[in-house]
C-alpha cells in the first residue's frame, strides 16, 4: 500500500500530515543559521620558493618547472598555475573540491621534499601553505603626496597602520609598494682583485658581520644584566674595509 492510497482512504490524515510538514518546515527555515561569510576550506595549496638575485627566466627553469613536475603526480589535482618573478617562484595547486585540504597539503609537502635534490642548493627551503581566502584583502587604500616615497612609507608604517588596525571589524593590515630604508654599496673592482676577493665575498661578509646576537648575561650579587653584541653598523663609515 502506497502513501497515495493511505491519503485517499484517510483524507484527515493527509491534511494533518501536510499541515505538520508546513509548520515544521517553516520553523526549521526560521531558525536556520545564515552566515554572510561562511568558513569554507577550498583545497588550494601554495608552494613559495625564494632565490636571491635570480631573474624570472632562471626561476622558471630551475625552480618552477621542477616543482610543477613534482606535484603533478599528486592525487586529486584539478589544475596547477605558477608565477616566476625576480627572486621568487609561486606554484599554486588547485585540487578538486571534494579533496581534503589537510591530506592534500601533506601530499604536496612530500612531493616537494622528494624533489629537493633536483632544486638548486642556494635557494631557501620551499614554503608550502594553504590558501585562506578569508585572509584576502577586501579594501585597498592608496597613499600619495608631495613627499619622497621612503617618507610616505614611514608615515604609513608608523602612523596610518595603527589607526586602521584600531577600527572596528578590521582583522589585519598588509602593505604593498612600501620602500624601506636601504643602503647601496659600490665596489672597487681593482682593490677587490688586489686582495683576491670578489663581490660574493663582500656579500658574505655583510651577512655575517652585520648582525646583533645575544651574548649571554652578567650575574652579580644583586643584579643581573643581559649582554648583546653591537654588530650592526649605524653609519656608512662603519662599513669599512677593515671591518669586512
Amino acid at each position: 500500500m502506497t502513501l497515495s492510497d493511505i491519503s485517499i482512504k484517510n483524507p484527515v490524515f493527509a491534511v494533518m500530515l501536510s499541515s505538520a510538514m508546513i509548520v515544521f518546515g517553516y520553523m526549521g527555515y526560521r531558525d536556520m543559521g545564515i552566515s554572510q561569510f561562511p568558513e569554507i576550506d577550498f583545497p588550494v595549496v601554495n608552494i613559495t620558493t625564494y632565490r636571491e638575485a635570480a631573474d624570472p627566466e632562471i626561476m622558471d627553469s630551475d625552480v618552477t618547472d621542477i616543482i610543477e613536475d613534482a606535484v603533478s603526480g599528486v592525487e586529486g589535482i584539478d589544475y596547477v598555475s605558477s608565477q616566476s618573478s625576480q627572486g621568487i617562484s609561486v606554484v599554486t595547486v588547485f585540487f578538486q573540491i571534494h579533496r581534503d585540504i589537510n591530506a592534500a597539503m601533506q601530499d604536496v609537502q612530500n612531493a616537494v621534499s622528494a624533489s629537493m635534490q633536483r632544486l638548486p642548493t642556494d635557494i631557501d627551503p620551499p614554503v608550502v601553505s594553504k590558501v585562506n581566502f578569508n585572509k584576502f584583502p577586501v579594501l585597498w587604500l592608496a597613499v600619495h603626496g608631495n613627499r619622497p616615497l621612503p617618507e610616505i612609507s614611514r608615515f604609513v608604517d608608523d602612523h596610518l597602520k595603527r589607526h586602521v588596525q584600531s577600527l572596528p571589524g578590521v582583522g589585519g593590515v598588509m602593505y604593498g609598494g612600501l620602500r624601506g630604508r636601504n643602503m647601496r654599496v659600490w665596489l672597487e673592482n681593482k682593490k677587490l682583485a688586489a686582495y683576491g676577493l670578489d663581490a660574493n665575498d663582500v656579500v658574505r661578509a655583510l651577512r655575517t658581520e652585520h648582525l646583533e646576537r645575544p651574548a649571554g648575561f652578567i650575574q652579580g650579587d644583586k643584579i643581573e644584566l643581559n649582554v648583546r653584541t653591537m654588530g650592526k653598523p649605524r653609519r656608512p663609515r662603519s662599513l669599512s674595509r677593515s671591518r669586512l
